[in-house]
């Protein structure tokens, strides 16, 4: 078990942005207005407090973001992505420190997998806003695409010379990004090696 005296180093990265460490600072403290909550301060009758993904059980924070079958299957998809694999704990604390050190305790890999998981919480919980509110669905293999292609584009708005493209990256990220050198041989075919290394050529030879 971990403690909340772990928060400010899980929920602040200098890729993120503000709002979304705010986000996740509210979530870990179990602030935020999901249903459960929003049924504990009596705004809303004991029956409106089923999650929005329609999987029939109660919304709270650990439901949506964990065991909800719905938006809980989006950590499945990032772990086959990322190639790392774990069991998901059941406290969020817990589950955000397994998440950070799967790939073992190399700094860049750890702050690469707190930005992803710091992504992971926020997509989600705009996708519950969308569906409660303007009543607009997305699949989970979309969540997964935008899961991608935001963390991509955290990356990128803090290094202006950044020189990854959006293939690469979902290819393999820990490649591409230069984060893990032995994870440089795990590459799945040929192809993607040639891809890395035509990468880093183009990229060397315009510095």
């Amino acid at each position: 078990m971990h403690d909340r005296d772990d928060l400010p180093d899980a929920v602040l990265h200098k890729n993120v942005p503000l709002k979304v460490s705010i986000c996740v600072w509210r979530f870990l403290r179990n602030r935020w207005p999901t249903k459960d909550n929003l049924r504990r301060r009596e705004i809303i009758p004991i029956d409106s407090q089923l999650c929005v993904s329609g999987c029939g059980q109660n919304e709270s924070t650990t439901h949506l973001i964990i065991h909800c079958p719905h938006f809980g299957s989006l950590w499945q998809y990032v772990k086959n992505w990322l190639r790392v694999y774990f069991v998901d704990p059941q406290n969020v604390l817990d589950h955000c420190h397994q998440f950070r050190y799967s790939s073992g305790g190399y700094i860049p890999c750890r702050s690469f997998l707190n930005m992803i998981w710091l992504c992971c919480i926020w997509i989600p919980w705009n996708e519950r806003n969308h569906r409660l509110f303007l009543n607009k669905v997305k699949s989970i293999v979309q969540l997964f695409e935008n899961v991608k292609i935001t963390s991509l584009n955290w990356l990128k708005a803090n290094n202006v010379c950044f020189p990854l493209v959006i293939i690469c990256v979902c290819s393999n990220p820990f490649v591409c990004l230069g984060v893990g050198r032995l994870l440089f041989f795990i590459c799945i075919d040929l192809s993607e090696l040639v891809t890395v290394i035509l990468f880093c050529f183009f990229w060397y030879t315009l510095c």
